[in-house]
């Protein structure tokens, strides 16, 4: 890690304790994170299933295109799972953290 890293890491620390302050300021910082943790995901998933359908295309054997087919299920599976937990776990806290 460079200097420079730690010191944006240092203030981007900062910047997300001083807004978590207030009530305000802490549902906006769950949902913000919520929604960009969904989007690395969703990012992630996508270029893993270009992967697997590239490996579709180049399959020869009836084994090659039934191994990229069940990779392509477990990435949508696994990456729909996870997304949903991660949502799951925003509305969770968002709701821990409106005052009734």
């Amino acid at each position: 890690m460079r200097l420079y890293q730690l010191i944006l890491a240092v203030m981007l620390l900062a910047l997300m304790l001083s807004v978590s302050r207030s009530e305000q300021g802490k549902i906006t910082l769950i949902v913000f994170l919520t929604a960009l943790a969904t989007m690395l995901v969703g990012a992630t998933a996508l270029t893993h299933l270009f992967r697997t359908v590239g490996a579709f295309g180049h399959a020869e054997r009836l084994k090659e295109q039934l191994e990229a087919i069940a990779a392509t299920m477990f990435i949508v599976f696994v990456a729909s799972s996870l997304m949903n937990l991660i949502i799951g776990t925003g509305i969770f806290l968002v709701q821990q953290f409106v005052p009734k």
